[in-house]
């Protein structure tokens, strides 16, 4: 009985930083296809964030800086006209860890989609604020698309990509 109570306790006791029950961290990756064409066009900026309202249309892109919590904040607590992109043509590029095409995706007031790569050191500290500003917002069901665009580490793509640090 003792052990069941402490895995029971340490289940329902979390770390700081992890984010809500209704929150959900999904990692997916940009597709081959369109990591092509990333490399063909213009140069990309990282980490870079998008917001999309539970009817699926795009209300922000954020920048990464020292306002990013505040702003994310603001918009979820209060979001903005919807920009005119949707989040079914933003995950027509994704795909999931195994390169299938994402699908039924949950059912949340907001959908964030995150642009990352490993080697973009402001990627990683953007991940660490943006799970802080979910961890305050615990009324709201969020899912974070953390989207890795460079998943096949193409020196061709980190030429063209400037982090938001070096703006």
């Amino acid at each position: 009985m003792l052990g069941f109570t402490f895995f029971l306790l340490a289940f329902l006791i979390s770390p700081q930083n992890t984010p809500p029950a209704q929150s959900r961290f999904l990692e997916v990756k940009v597709g081959n296809k369109a990591l092509l064409e990333m490399i063909s066009g213009t140069e990309l900026v990282l980490p870079q964030l998008r917001v999309y309202d539970r009817k699926g249309f795009q209300v922000a892109e954020l920048d990464d800086g020292p306002s990013f919590p505040a702003t994310l904040t603001k918009v979820l607590q209060s979001p903005p006209k919807a920009l005119g992109k949707t989040l079914q043509s933003e995950t027509k590029i994704l795909v999931d860890k195994t390169g299938k095409p994402l699908k039924d995706l949950p059912d949340a007031d907001f959908t964030i989609v995150e642009y990352w790569a490993e080697w973009c050191e402001s990627c990683h500290a953007q991940v660490a604020q943006l799970k802080e500003v979910i961890a305050s917002q615990p009324r709201l069901s969020i899912t974070v698309l953390h989207a890795e665009a460079d998943p096949l580490k193409i020196p061709e793509l980190q030429g063209k990509v400037k982090q938001q640090k070096d703006k």
